[in-house]
């Protein structure tokens, strides 16, 4: 099944969406490039015969509904349900907590919970995990240096071919790109997108290949000298393992896979 949610919104994996009684409607999580956390996504009605959708909640994540008329969703590492009227898609009162102490992600949205036909509720228990993480330096002896920076959801650090910028990723509903310059310790942000993943650098250092999110992995070019819009790789491809730029950097080698129907 597949939803088209809009161009300012992304629909993420089924595991954070659930059918009403009658598999006519579908409840799921919407979250926007510019939120920061799951905990800030929307919680959605949509119709899969008319499309026609509506905002039932603001905060929330992986919806389920209960045969009691409930609306359940995951919060800050606490499972909620709101009564909910699905004739009239109105929530008809207020959140009360269930459970305290839920394992969730904020990154992700997932919240580890499921709900039978019957109303048993199974879950995990845990906290709201965020995914924060130290940049360290670590050298050939095994000492630790923390870099500069407070800890958030980082990912695939990436050194410059000079040794004087780190490409890396921060995780979040949102993945953006971030260099961060050594000599004068700012973290900049260069990728405005909120789907950008896995960058590597060009070997003349002007460059950053990556993926996007929303592409299924396509790939994609950004200058390194600053926020613009990515420019996709030929068409007809997708990335299937690690990249490489061909030296002298003007052109982004990918392990790919062939798309039936594309002669390049």
């Amino acid at each position: 099944m597949v939803l088209v949610v809009g161009a300012d919104a992304r629909h993420p994996p089924c595991n954070l969406s659930g059918p009403l009684p009658g598999g006519k409607e579908i409840v799921f999580t919407v979250v926007e490039t510019t939120m920061e956390s799951y905990d800030d996504a929307k919680i959605v009605v949509q119709s899969l015969e008319t499309g026609k959708r509506k905002t039932l909640i603001e905060g929330g994540t992986c919806p389920r509904y209960s045969p009691t008329g409930h609306l359940l969703y995951a919060r800050a590492g606490n499972l909620f349900a709101v009564p909910f009227d699905r004739k009239r898609w109105e929530v008809t009162g207020p959140p009360v907590a269930v459970v305290e102490g839920l394992l969730m992600s904020r990154n992700t949205g997932a919240a580890y919970y499921t709900l039978s036909e019957t109303g048993t509720l199974a879950y995990v228990p845990g906290l709201a995990e965020g995914g924060e993480r130290q940049l360290l330096w670590v050298n050939r002896q095994g000492k630790e240096t923390p870099l500069p920076l407070p800890q958030r959801s980082y990912l695939y650090p990436h050194l410059s071919p000079d040794g004087k910028q780190l490409a890396l990723e921060i995780e979040g509903p949102s993945h953006d790109f971030y260099l961060y310059d050594f000599d004068r310790g700012v973290l900049t942000k260069l990728t405005l997108d909120g789907l950008s993943h896995a960058p590597v650098w060009s070997p003349d250092g002007k460059r950053i290949g990556l993926s996007l999110l929303e592409a299924r992995g396509d790939d994609h070019v950004v200058d390194a000298g600053g926020p613009e819009r990515c420019r996709r790789a030929p068409a007809g491809y997708q990335r299937l393992a690690e990249r490489s730029f061909l030296v002298p950097g003007r052109k982004l080698h990918c392990l790919h896979r062939y798309v039936p129907g594309n002669r390049r």
